[in-house]
């Protein structure tokens, strides 16, 4: 009995951090996490530290001991870490991850210090560090999609590519005897001249510090970029179309599930366009969207007061 209970508690122990991360991801959070996708890798990489604290420690068990769990066990979490690698090399065709990853606040030099090859690692007497091609590989992947963007940004303004520009002329220093503005303008071409040398706004983010963890922007990297988007427009806009994915589908399954809660054997002729406007308000009123005041509005109709259509359907129990 002592050994089954024993066993028990070792798969409670081994399920709980994967019941996190299932609720995690699939998430509705309400200040951009949970449920987002820069979670996922960082997700990932908490999953299989925690397999291989499991494997560790199993590997030193007595199993002849009467208490001790079953060997099966073993057996179990060794399987486990294999398929989830499996999963995680993945995201070496999916560079969205790794992107959405290093383009958050908080989060930009994660991988950077998590993939790194060791500094005491000898590649001579124990051969190439399984990590070694990781960040290459994913930095690679990243580039082109940051390419892509950099160049359609450069059409959209009329540019055949960025490449194809004229060098950036120097601002000519000001010949004016003021002392103060010879300063200014002397400060505005070191800039400008710093800029040039790194010809790339990411290397120019990248320098930056990371925000805190607890920081409201690093809670909601998707503001982040927003303010951020006249200082960095191609990072912002590369950040805020990825952010807009879904880390998994369970939003999209928990939505048709709503929907077919909400189309019953009693409604079957609603039409479409009903049913949008009802899934859209039932959807604004769960992210706290407020009616606007009737005071603020020219209305004709007392049907397009927001607060009395939730009212009367909410009577109905469409919401």
């Amino acid at each position: 009995m002592a050994r089954d209970w024993a066993t028990i508690n070792e798969y409670i122990q081994l399920l709980e951090p994967f019941s996190e991360a299932t609720k995690l991801l699939e998430g509705r959070g309400k200040v951009g996490r949970h449920g987002a996708i820069w979670e996922v890798i960082i997700t990932f990489e908490w999953l299989l530290d925690e397999l291989e604290q499991q494997k560790s420690r199993l590997s030193q068990v007595d199993y002849n001991d009467p208490d001790a769990p079953e060997d099966h066990l073993k057996v179990h979490v060794n399987l486990a870490h294999a398929k989830l690698s499996e999963y995680y090399y993945k995201f070496d065709d999916a560079p969205v991850y790794y992107t959405a990853t290093i383009l958050h606040p908080h989060y930009k030099l994660h991988l950077d210090a998590l993939w790194g090859v060791p500094d005491d690692h000898d590649e001579e007497k124990d051969g190439p560090h399984y990590r070694k091609d990781w960040l290459p590989n994913n930095n690679k992947g990243f580039i082109k999609l940051y390419k892509s963007y950099k160049e359609k940004l450069a059409i959209e303004a009329g540019r055949s590519s960025p490449s194809s520009q004229p060098p950036t002329k120097k601002p000519r220093i000001s010949s004016s005897s003021s002392r103060l503005a010879f300063l200014q303008n002397s400060r505005k071409l070191a800039i400008t001249q710093a800029e040039e040398a790194l010809d790339d706004e990411y290397k120019l983010w990248k320098r930056q510090p990371c925000l805190e963890e607890d920081d409201p922007l690093s809670l909601n990297p998707v503001r982040y970029w927003l303010l951020h988007e006249k200082q960095f427009p191609v990072l912002a806009r590369l950040a805020l179309d990825i952010y807009s994915i879904p880390a998994s589908s369970a939003d999209c399954e928990r939505t048709f599930s709503e929907l077919g809660d909400l189309i019953g054997t009693r409604r079957l002729r609603m039409k479409p366009e009903l049913i949008s406007a009802l899934q859209s308000l039932k959807s604004w009123k769960k992210i706290g969207i407020q009616p606007v005041p009737t005071a603020t509005i020219p209305t004709t109709e007392p049907s397009d007061d927001l607060s009395k259509i939730i009212a009367q359907l909410e009577q109905f129990e469409y919401i």
